[in-house]
């Protein structure tokens, strides 16, 4: 990151589904002056610790990025996501799985990767709306390509083809996708992005649970969620929190 530039600012917005017992979404986000990695779970209906299962995921992956002081590399995200995915075992987790997507920038170099792994999405923000760049695992879109909606009205769209899951590793995808330092990033699970492909209203309870992640350097730090499911890490963004820092390291314990 270059001297002077402000440093990534977040927003969360988070709420249970009318049709959910509990909000299984849940954010996490490191930043340090080199890099900048944030990654939203949608943890699946299966098991009873769907909640602790985001939660040890999270912070898991958190801790591991900051071991690296001059940022991780792609290859560095992907080992740490298969070592974390190590401590999700039996007796602690058994029929837990989630979705998930994260986000990787290198501020110094200039770069950013997504990785997905289910139908959680990662796009940028323009004035016009949201371009989102990672695709979607389902069986309603098998064959690739662009997400529709009659994909999004699609029942089969409902099963990922790609999740996180205790049994074994599932290799998320990873794409290397455009970036600017002025772009506001939004990472966000398929509660909200799917009715906002439909043109449905956002500021309605809808029967899933609905959540997104907002990161620029501009942003007033936001935290507005019914359950405490963030998480954050590194000196830049953990001071504007102190209101709504979660307790998912308390809970995956």
């Amino acid at each position: 990151m270059e001297s002077g530039t402000p440093r990534i600012k977040c927003q969360w917005n988070s709420k249970r589904g009318s049709a959910r017992k509990e909000n299984r979404d849940a954010c996490g986000v490191f930043a340090s002056d080199a890099a900048t990695f944030a990654i939203v779970m949608d943890a699946s209906e299966k098991g009873e610790r769907g909640v602790e299962f985001n939660a040890k995921w999270i912070d898991l992956l958190l801790q591991a990025m900051g071991g690296y002081l001059t940022g991780p590399s792609v290859e560095q995200v992907q080992g740490e996501m298969r070592e974390a995915h190590k401590r999700l075992r039996p007796p602690s987790f058994l029929l837990e799985t989630a979705s998930y997507c994260a986000l990787l920038i290198r501020h110094d170099i200039g770069k950013a990767w997504a990785f997905n792994c289910g139908d959680c999405r990662i796009g940028v923000e323009y004035s016009h709306g949201v371009v989102w760049f990672s695709p979607v695992h389902s069986l309603a879109n098998i064959q690739g390509g662009p997400f529709t909606v009659e994909h999004a009205n699609n029942p089969d769209r409902h099963t990922v083809t790609r999740c996180l899951k205790v049994r074994r590793f599932t290799t998320p995808e990873v794409i290397e996708i455009e970036y600017s330092p002025s772009f506001t990033w939004i990472l966000a699970s398929d509660g909200y992005w799917i009715e906002a492909l439909k043109g449905g209203a956002l500021d309605v309870v809808s029967e899933d649970d609905q959540s997104w992640l907002r990161l620029n350097n501009r942003l007033v730090p936001l935290c507005e969620s019914d359950a405490k499911n963030l998480l954050v890490a590194g000196l830049h963004v953990k001071p504007g929190y102190s209101d709504c820092e979660s307790e998912l390291v308390s809970l995956a314990n």
